[in-house]
């Protein structure tokens, strides 16, 4: 297995990672993104995306706000 690392910094802008998305979405790619400010890690995959945050507070904040996406049989760790 190969693996190749690239890093770039940059700010998230609203519609400005759509292509990335779609590549990872389509399996063409593996990217992950990461905001030290905030220590979060985004981690999108073909079948979702996996998402670590700093606190369990924000976190049950995001089940809270997106849990209309989250599986049916969804379980935090």
């Amino acid at each position: 297995m190969y693996l190749n690392i690239y890093l770039k910094s940059d700010i998230w802008k609203s519609e400005s990672k759509n292509a990335i998305l779609k590549a990872i979405a389509d399996d063409e790619i593996r990217a992950m993104f990461i905001c030290p400010s905030k220590n979060r890690i985004l981690a999108p995959y073909d079948g979702g995306v996996d998402i670590i945050v700093e606190t369990t507070e924000i976190r049950l904040k995001f089940e809270n706000d997106y849990k209309n996406w989250l599986p049916p049989d969804y379980k935090a760790l």
